[in-house]
């Protein structure tokens, strides 16, 4: 039962203690540790063992859920591979920890918003006797704490050249996307890769949009990624800012 694919369990809504829970026990407490035990690890024989860990451990997790969806019953490859911004972070940010590629680490930083936003507002109804409650929430967490060590542990440098690079990979995807919706959909499934083709649940403005002009509520989606891109950079040059400061 602990592994069912269709029984919810106890279930699971926005804004109980089970959120709650998952919150901090999967983001809050685990960057809150990797915040401070940043500059033990930098300094340690030891930290390149420790980002290889938290990779595959990122990895497993992630594959566990191809396993939990195939042991379902679950084939159908449009809803088993990550198409989603997080899906895109998993791979950019434990590749990241595993090869050390300064190039590839520092647009991994301008991503970690769609983990945070599956935070607030997690798209899955299974209750916290289930594994998908655990897996959704472990990996979300998991992107926060990989994006956390390369940006506290191995000081990654973030600057405009990265957020170039990160907007010159995610861009070309999400356009891509739109059309791959439309090409590999079916009678029994509609594909929304990244999002780009309807709301993944119930949104009042963006639910509202789509029904009325469905290709407006695309182009919002794209310019909604570029703006919390850019979003990430201003908190970064503020934060950098207030430091040099305080210098």
């Amino acid at each position: 039962m602990f592994f069912s694919t269709t029984d919810r369990g106890l279930g699971f809504e926005l804004l109980t203690w089970p959120h709650l829970f998952a919150c901090i026990a999967f983001a809050v407490i685990p960057l809150l540790l990797v915040f401070f035990f940043s500059r033990r690890i930098k300094n340690s024989d030891k930290e390149k063992w420790i980002g290889l860990a938290l990779a595959l451990f990122t990895l497993a997790v992630e594959i566990g859920q191809y396993i939990w969806h195939y042991a379902g019953g679950e084939t159908n490859w449009r809803h088993i591979y990550p198409t989603t911004l997080c899906g895109l972070s998993v791979y950019v940010t434990s590749f990241s920890l595993i090869t050390r590629n300064e190039k590839l680490s520092s647009i991994a930083y301008f991503y970690s918003y769609g983990a945070v936003l599956s935070f607030l507002m997690a798209d899955q109804t299974f209750g916290m006797d289930r594994f998908r409650y655990y897996s959704f929430f472990i990996i979300h967490g998991m992107i926060l704490v990989n994006t956390a060590y390369l940006v506290w542990v191995r000081k990654t440098k973030i600057d405009r050249q990265s957020l170039i690079r990160a907007l010159l990979v995610l861009f070309p995807i999400l356009l891509l996307s739109y059309p791959a919706n439309i090409l590999f959909s079916d009678q029994e499934s509609a594909l929304n890769f990244f999002y780009v083709s309807y709301p993944p649940f119930e949104f009042p403005l963006m639910s509202d949009l789509y029904e009325r002009i469905p290709t407006l509520y695309t182009l919002c989606v794209y310019l909604i990624y570029l703006m919390l891109t850019l979003l990430l950079y201003g908190l970064y040059l503020m934060k950098r800012r207030i430091r040099s400061q305080d210098i």
